[in-house]
């Protein structure tokens, strides 16, 4: 399992490296750095995707992050 979060990390590089104003990509590939205890790169992802308007990303910044 911790491979598949790893795989969809290195994904959601790539779809932000394409488009980098794809909220979607900061949050998902927020959740998955989350899941195998990277909450640094988490926080990161989720203050970007919290940047670019996602409520998501959002929520899961001040529930989870300093």
């Amino acid at each position: 399992k911790l491979k598949q979060f790893k795989r969809a990390i290195q994904d959601y590089d790539k779809a932000i490296e394409l488009d980098s104003n794809n909220v979607a990509s900061y949050f998902i590939r927020g959740v998955s750095s989350a899941y195998i205890g990277n909450m640094n790169n988490a926080c990161s992802d989720w203050k970007k995707g919290c940047s670019l308007g996602s409520a998501d990303s959002c929520e899961f910044q001040s529930k989870h992050c300093k």
